[in-house]
């Protein structure tokens, strides 16, 4: 019976997982149902190519899958893998359940101790997020933990925890799986009265969800607790009704069961003939199974015990010879199941250590990436700032060019004020001409006191123009400060007439401006230009224009 129920259990723990998977939207961007054991192949041969690709949460899945098919180090392996890329993607859910599947792993080895730190774990993370259904798992595996170590009263509270939470919500299955573990634990304390209690509330569950094969194992439980009581006939009622219910599902494990408790039960009436029927039938089906050697073994001491008590004692020694055979068989099964399991052990360590080690490399790799990023955020900041000072350093500066400019502009438009005046002065020096032409030629005295009181007022006008040129000078040695002592330095035979020719080229006054300011013609500019240009020995192929304005 204990058989059945660990390895029903087990199978029930790991279906309630599957549901959380199937029913997560997580994974429809794949268009995938995991229900399928392709698509589930499909999934691990994706990993085998790209093991980057695939989250913590495919990673859980893989290993449940392997913890399903009782390949126990593969599914302990993803699970390490799902740790490791849930405590890097932050995801708390694929934290609890690769604790849940690490437990289970841990139970199947023997290593009692890192199975409950895992449900454990997993329990008060369930806790801190919520997670009921996965709080339920925690509390079922531990529960199971705790009944291999026959520690009842731990197996109960925890298990009591779980059933409390179930009570939360409505999830049926959820509530079966604990009350078939308080059923079973109950009676592995000697409480059958109870247990017989919780384990008809599995049944009713069973009923409700239409799951024959519950209905069955709930059946033969209640049965098991009846028969401890010394209540063989409802123990018989109860067996022979999932004997019944069996009949559509055909199982084998189960019907050896029944087989075998009834043989029980009619060896405990002395009813040796109905015993032997079902020990036979029983040994039958044992026989031709896997997984059904404990039954087996017990099946053949049994029933050479009842042909003994018949006095067939050539029978008897037959089975007894068998179930000696088959005991030492199964104690080297054992031994080697121990080895095993002592391998198991030691690549569950080096595994351990493998996952430490990767976990290291990861928060290092990750601690690398954080220090470059605040670097490069750094680096910007810095490149910011220095942009934006070098943004108002040039902005400075061209408010600086602007004031310039202004001053500039002014000053070349008080220059240009001056150069009128100049324009002034030498058409006054026309005026005086004229008016010298007149008085020569005229007779009248009269006239000629008039046009000498005109002369006399231009020259006072003259006097006054006389030191135009001196402020010109100094207004355009304010904007141009070095241009008349660079002048001189290249040719000390220039004349005023012809520094101040050169100032006007400087101003980029045109040569019909220039000779309207000095009252020459257009022939006597250009020959004026063409003097200066022999005295400051510039070769022909020097434009003297270009040459001014650039000193």
């Amino acid at each position: 019976m204990i058989r059945i129920l660990k390895t029903y259990g087990k199978h029930l723990l790991i279906g309630l997982l599957m549901l959380t998977f199937i029913n997560n939207p997580a994974f429809s961007k794949r268009g995938t149902n995991f229900r399928s054991k392709e698509k589930a192949d499909s999934l691990i041969y994706e990993f085998s190519i790209n093991k980057n690709g695939l989250s913590a949460y495919e990673h859980c899945y893989i290993a449940l899958y392997y913890l399903y098919n009782d390949s126990f180090l593969l599914a302990l392996e993803y699970a390490q893998m799902a740790e490791i890329q849930a405590n890097i993607e932050n995801d708390f859910l694929s934290i609890v359940k690769q604790h849940i599947v690490k437990g289970q792993v841990y139970l199947r080895f023997g290593l009692y101790l890192k199975a409950l730190d895992n449900f454990s774990s997993a329990e008060q993370l369930g806790i801190e997020h919520d997670f009921k259904n996965l709080i339920i798992n925690a509390n079922y595996g531990a529960g199971l933990v705790y009944k291999e170590l026959k520690e009842y009263d731990k197996a109960l509270e925890v298990l009591y925890r779980g059933e409390k939470v179930t009570q939360q919500g409505d999830n049926l299955l959820d509530k079966a799986i604990i009350y078939n573990a308080i059923g079973n634990a109950l009676q592995g304390k000697g409480d059958l009265e109870e247990s017989i209690v919780y384990l008809n509330k599995y049944y009713d569950i069973a009923v409700e969800i239409d799951d024959t094969l519950q209905m069955i194992y709930a059946l033969i439980n209640i049965g098991e607790s009846n028969r401890k009581q010394k209540n063989s006939k409802k123990a018989l009622e109860y067996y022979q009704r999932a004997y019944k219910l069996n009949e559509f599902v055909h199982s084998e494990q189960a019907e050896a069961a029944i087989f075998g408790n009834i043989a029980i039960i009619y060896t405990s009436l002395n009813d040796n003939i109905n015993a032997l029927e079902y020990y036979h039938k029983s040994i039958n089906i044992s026989s031709n199974s896997n997984g059904l050697s404990t039954y087996l073994q017990q099946d053949l001491k049994e029933i050479a015990q009842v042909y003994a008590r018949q006095s067939q004692y050539d029978s008897a020694y037959v089975y007894y010879k068998k179930y000696v055979v088959f005991s030492d068989s199964l104690a080297k099964s054992d031994y080697m199941q121990k080895i095993n399991t002592l391998n198991w052990g030691h690549e569950i360590e080096i595994q351990e250590a493998q996952t430490k080690i990767i976990a290291v490399k990861l928060y290092r790799r990750t601690i690398v990436i954080i220090s470059l990023a605040i670097i490069l955020v750094l680096v910007i900041f810095i490149l910011i700032i220095t942009y934006s000072r070098y943004k108002l350093k040039v902005k400075k500066m061209q408010d600086s060019m602007n004031v310039l400019t202004l001053t500039l502009d002014r000053k070349n438009r008080e220059l240009v004020a001056n150069l009128i005046d100049q324009t002034v002065y030498s058409e006054t020096y026309d005026d005086i001409n004229n008016i010298l032409d007149i008085i020569d030629n005229e007779d009248n005295t009269e006239t000629i006191k008039q046009e000498l009181l005109e002369l006399i007022s231009k020259l006072s006008n003259i006097d006054r123009t006389n030191s135009k040129w001196d402020s010109f000078k100094l207004h355009f040695e304010q904007v141009h400060p070095d241009f008349f002592i660079k002048l001189n330095k290249l040719s000390g035979e220039l004349t005023t007439n012809d520094i101040r020719f050169c100032a006007y080229i400087k101003l980029n006054l045109s040569s019909n401006e220039i000779s309207s300011i000095l009252n020459i013609n257009i022939r006597a500019a250009q020959a004026t230009r063409l003097r200066i240009k022999k005295k400051l020995q510039l070769p022909k192929s020097v434009d003297l224009i270009r040459f001014i304005q650039s000193l």
